[in-house]
Order: structure tokens, then C-alpha cells, then sequence
């Protein structure tokens, strides 16, 4: 039967099966784009991600993610938009991956004490993060480029000077600046 099934939905268009299973929940509707469009997804999640596993993981997530947004969405053309939700899913990762690796370096024991003088587990939390990253902004042009790329990027102070055209000893004046006013500024919030 199952067989029958898949060849009668081999028919139907993109919308009809959006259509079909807007109107009936019937996740089979679903599981026929996901069988038609899984490769492109971790095609997508791959070449963001750029590791398999990620990329598998995140193909799972983002067929469940539509699940909940094709209801709230009028889609015309689900492959162009399938691909806008897979493109976006992935950023959001990439940028919280990126907060992570700051979050942790930030806190990790070699720098801990030289940033924040305060107990690390309170600023350990996610809603902390936004205000590392405030602290950043706030920073002069060349401070927050410099912990950027030495924090974020995992650059060395020679591959910064290059970059930036500095010499090694204002790469550290400015990283060693940057820290200074980043602990500066969680400390004197309430």
C-alpha cells in the first residue's frame, strides 16, 4: 500500500503536497518533500556548517522546524523557501557557536582573571552573553576588530597585525585595552 502511496504523491506538485498537508496534518504530505528535497538541505547545512554530522543533525531540525512554519507561512515557491529556512536555520547556529566559543573563552581560566574579576558562573549564563557582546561594541574601532579576530577567530597577534596593518606590539596594546574596558563595562552594571 505504502508503495501506491509514493507514486501517487510522486504527481502531485510541491504545492498540491502543501496544500494537501496544510488542509489534513497528514505528515506523509511532509515526509514526501523531505524525501524529495533532504539532499539540497544537507547540501545547504553542509556548505554553512561544514561538517557532516552538523549537517545531518541540522537537516533533522530543519524539516522540524517547517513542520510548525509552513502553517504560519503562504508559500509560492517551497524550494526557494525551503532554502531561505535552511540558510537561516544554519546562521543562527553559526552565530551561536560563535557566542559559545566567545562565552567560553572569555571564561576559560587563561583569561578569566584578566577580564573579569567577578565569580564566572554568574556570568556563565546565556542572557550574560548579550551583555559580553555589548561590552565589545562599546569598544573603540581597533580594540573590538582585535578581540574579535584574536577571540572569535582564533587569529594570532602576527596574522592580526597583518590584517590589520598594525605592528604585533598594538595588537596586544589593543587586545590587552579591549579586555580592560570589557571587564570594565560587565562590572560597573548593576
Amino acid at each position: 500500500m505504502i508503495f501506491f502511496k509514493k507514486i501517487r504523491f510522486k504527481n502531485l506538485s510541491d504545492s498540491d503536497l502543501l496544500k494537501l498537508y496544510k488542509s489534513s496534518e497528514n505528515t506523509e504530505y511532509l515526509g514526501e518533500l523531505f524525501s524529495k528535497y533532504s539532499h539540497l538541505v544537507y547540501g545547504v547545512c553542509l556548505n554553512y556548517l561544514k561538517n557532516q554530522q552538523n549537517a545531518k543533525d541540522a537537516v533533522l531540525s530543519v524539516f522540524e522546524k517547517i513542520i510548525v512554519e509552513i502553517k504560519k507561512s503562504e508559500i509560492e515557491n517551497f524550494k526557494a523557501w525551503l532554502h531561505t529556512v535552511t540558510k537561516n536555520y544554519c546562521l543562527v547556529q553559526i552565530r551561536t557557536k560563535q557566542r559559545q566559543i566567545l562565552r567560553e573563552k572569555i571564561f576559560s581560566d587563561e583569561i578569566n582573571n584578566e577580564i573579569l574579576p567577578v565569580e564566572t558562573d554568574e556570568f556563565y549564563e546565556d542572557d550574560k552573553t548579550d551583555e559580553i557582546y555589548s561590552a565589545i561594541n562599546n569598544l573603540d574601532k581597533e580594540q573590538k576588530t582585535c578581540i574579535e579576530l584574536f577571540y572569535l577567530q582564533n587569529k594570532s597577534y602576527s596574522e592580526i597585525a597583518e590584517i590589520m596593518n598594525y605592528t604585533n606590539n598594538q595588537v596586544k596594546s589593543y587586545i590587552q585595552n579591549g579586555k580592560r574596558n570589557i571587564r570594565n563595562y560587565l562590572t560597573s552594571k548593576p
